[in-house]
């Protein structure tokens, strides 16, 4: 379950861009994100495409945001992205975005 709203994002497949969620909401006063990772599973079969799909499995923190970078997939695809922080007192949230790979 995501801790925070999921939602949708698209791109076409020659595209490599840069993508972040903004936990700020989340993270109490005086906490910070230790660290950060990403997943990205087939939406439809939950096959793990990571490799293929992320410039990186390890997000970089940026204060209360982690960004990742996006790239390659399938024209039709729909991906989900599964971002993971880490926080300083050991807590840990979530946030589940969907991609939508089209061509034009």
């Amino acid at each position: 379950m995501s801790d925070i709203d999921i939602f949708t994002i698209e791109k076409q497949s020659a595209d490599i861009r840069s993508r972040s969620v903004d936990f700020s909401k989340k993270v109490p006063d005086g906490v910070t994100i230790e660290s950060a990772t990403v997943l990205c599973v087939v939406a439809a079969t939950n096959e793990n495409v990571s490799d293929d799909m992320l410039a990186s499995t390890d997000g970089t923190v940026d204060d209360s945001a982690v960004v990742f970078t996006v790239q390659g997939g399938e024209n039709g695809e729909l991906y989900k992205i599964t971002v993971t922080a880490t926080l300083s007192t050991g807590d840990i949230l979530t946030a589940d975005l969907f991609m939508r790979v089209r061509d034009y």
